[in-house]
């Protein structure tokens, strides 16, 4: 049986192919990597905003900057997270 988190990574590597799943403590360390208390301060904001998806999977895109939080099976059902 496939749970509704494998069915959002199938579809973020579908559309995606480079991505690597992230977890929550990946995503606390980006947020703490940020170089300015402003930008520490927009991740986490990001974050929180990320979690009212209550099934939902992180993500970065290899070899690039590219952080990411998908919760539905579309295409377009994904967030970009901003990254300075």
């Amino acid at each position: 049986m496939t749970t509704k988190l494998e069915k959002l990574w199938d579809a973020q590597v579908r559309e995606y192919p480079k991505s690597v799943r992230l977890d929550i403590a990946e995503v606390f360390a980006w947020c703490d990597e940020a170089t300015t208390t402003d930008s520490r301060l927009n991740r986490y904001i990001q974050i929180s905003m990320a979690l009212q998806y209550p099934v939902h999977v992180f993500y970065r895109i290899d070899g690039t900057r590219y952080r990411g939080v998908r919760f539905g099976v579309e295409g377009s059902e994904y967030m970009s997270l901003y990254s300075n």
